[in-house]
Order: structure tokens, then sequence, then C-alpha cells
């Protein structure tokens, strides 16, 4: 080889080398300054969320109950009928009354007279009576007796009321066996007939032995004033 073709060689393999080492600053170009990527902040953990405490309800209060008064059963009440006729046994009228065990009693009394009629009341005439009251505590007068009064005494109605209903005349009255009551009387079976208001024998003819002995067979409520007298059967 010559020596100008060995110097072209030599050339080249020179250029062939640098050309993949060349550095920018050889190129002549500024070298480019990578930019700094921001750091990524730092992923905080998310808080527990704690569950909202249940709030309870607060119970309702309920309205304390209003107690109420049981009334007391009277010794002697508690023994005596439930239920006490006023009655002459003849006609159309009789009185009821009925008896609590505390001493309290409502009842009606009734009087029909059908032939006593008008142009308004073709159907006859009706006297009638409904009733409340409370007997006092009862004292003992003998094994067979007992007394007490009428504390309170209301009535449905004033007497003297009338009206007229399906061709009938009704008037409101006093309650027949009640008349000016304050004392009453209470006969317990075995009561000796001489020891009995003659009145109430004879409100009472039936209910005596039969043999005319001194026992009274019932229970009796006796009005001191009004001489009236009502008879209970034994239960």
């Amino acid at each position: 080889m010559s020596g100008r073709g060995f110097a072209s060689l030599l050339v080249l393999a020179l250029l062939t080398g640098c050309s993949g080492g060349v550095s920018p600053a050889a190129s002549g170009g500024p070298a480019e300054t990578p930019e700094p990527s921001a750091p990524e902040p730092p992923v905080s953990e998310a808080p527990e969320i704690s569950e909202a405490p249940e709030v309870s309800e607060t119970p309702e209060v309920s309205a304390t109950p209003e107690v109420s008064e049981t009334p007391e059963p009277d010794p002697l009440f508690s023994t005596l009928p439930d239920e006490f006729t006023f009655s002459s046994g003849a006609g159309a009228w009789c009185t009821y009354l009925f008896l609590e065990d505390d001493g309290s009693f409502y009842g009606s009394y009734h009087d029909s007279d059908m032939g006593v009629q008008g142009e308004e009341y073709p159907y006859g005439t009706v006297s009638r009576c409904e009733f409340q009251g409370k007997f006092a505590p009862p004292e003992q007068v003998d094994e067979y007796t007992w007394s007490t009064h009428v504390e309170e005494l209301e009535l449905a109605a004033e007497p003297g009321t009338v009206t007229y209903e399906d061709g009938v005349r009704y008037i409101d009255s006093e309650p027949y066996g009640l008349n000016d009551v304050d004392e009453v009387l209470i006969y317990l079976p075995g009561l000796p007939k001489a020891d009995a208001p003659e009145k109430f024998v004879s409100w009472t003819p039936n209910f005596w032995h039969s043999d005319r002995a001194t026992a009274f067979d019932a229970y009796g409520l006796y009005n001191v004033n009004g001489e009236q007298g009502f008879l209970g059967l034994p239960d």
C-alpha cells in the first residue's frame, strides 16, 4: 500500500471512532440540563372515620295514671241484699232501691194510672222518679237493728216536671218511700215482731213467720220520718 492510501485509512478510522462519542460540548451545542421532577407529596393515609354514636331515643315519660279511689265496703252494707223494694203489693206502683257495699244507692219509682187521660195523653199518666244517694256509716242499736242517715239524695229531674211521650203523660215526682227521709233503721232477719214499728209490719205483712212467731224472715229498711218500709230478700 502506498503511503497516501495508508494515510487515508487512518483518517477514516479516526473519524469513524469519534462519531459515536462526540459530547455535546464537542459538537458545539449547549448541554441540555434535565428538569428536576417535582417530588411527589407523601400520601397520608385517610383517617378512619369513626361511626357516629347511636343516639338513644329518650323514653317517653308516661303520665302518672290517676288512681281512682275504690270505695271501702262497709262491714254491714256488704252483707245486705243488693235490692230492696217498697210496695203495697196492690196497684201498679213500686220503688226499687239498689244498695252498694259502701252504702251508696240508686233506684227508681213509678206509678202507672192508665185511667187518667186527656187529649194529649190518651194512654194514661205515669208518675216517675230516678234517684241516687248515700247512707252514712251505720251504728248498731241492738242485735237486729242498726241506724243510719241519708247523707246524700239526688233526683234526676225536678218534681212536677211534665212531659208527653207516645200518648202518655209523665210526671216527675219525689221518690216514694224516701219522703222527708233522714234516719233509716236497718232490720236483720230474726227481728222480734214486738220490736218492729207497726207501720213497718204493715208494709211487710207476708214476711213474718206464718205461725206468727216473733222472727222476721227478711231484711228491712225503715224510713222513720215517712213511716215507710223497704223489704230485702236474702240471697
